[in-house]
């Protein structure tokens, strides 16, 4: 077993048990469509494991302002660390550690599936016309464009595949 194989074992083991593979939807006012984006969070009482991976697959690691009680019994309250990382370097994760995930494998599919679909041309994806914008060449002139957004059928992809995930995590 390399280093690597070992590291990627121990980090997938941690989304495993800690971790939440997901797909955000969000609904920007100056967009016609909703975003669709790859998430992995994990939350931990060990700010040490959330660094090596921010170390090892970049992201953000913060601590929770919320204070939580102990389930398990033992005395005392504590402060959670949070690691999060969102759409290419979500991604990168994801296909990183895919091969050793267990518990979450099907969700990591699912999320690999979105960041093909998004890397599709946009040629392909973006076929309709919502209007017209003006802008600038590099001569000053005028150039009329067309504002375009995504396909309904591309639109309706990307729904199943955040409809999938959020079911995924809910069983």
């Amino acid at each position: 077993m390399t280093r690597q194989s070992a590291l990627f074992g121990y980090l997938a083991g941690i989304i495993d048990g800690e971790g939440s593979l997901m797909i955000k939807r969000t609904i920007r006012p100056d967009c016609v469509n909703p975003c669709y984006f790859t998430r992995v969070s994990v939350k931990n009482v060990n700010e040490e494991v959330l660094k090596l991976m921010q170390k090892t697959f970049g992201g953000s690691v913060r601590q929770d302002p919320k204070i939580y009680r102990s389930v398990s019994g033992f005395a005392g309250r504590h402060r959670m660390w949070v690691y999060d990382t969102h759409d290419r370097a979500a991604t990168r994760l994801v296909r990183s550690l895919v091969p050793y995930l267990i518990i979450k494998r099907e969700q990591a599919h699912v999320l690999l599936k979105l960041a093909e679909l998004k890397q599709r041309p946009h040629a392909l994806t973006r076929t309709k016309i919502t209007g017209y914008r003006e802008l600038r060449g590099i001569h000053g002139q005028k150039i009329r464009m067309p504002a375009l957004a995504y396909s309904e059928e591309h639109m309706a992809q990307c729904e199943a595949l955040y409809e999938e995930v959020k079911r995924l995590n809910n069983r």
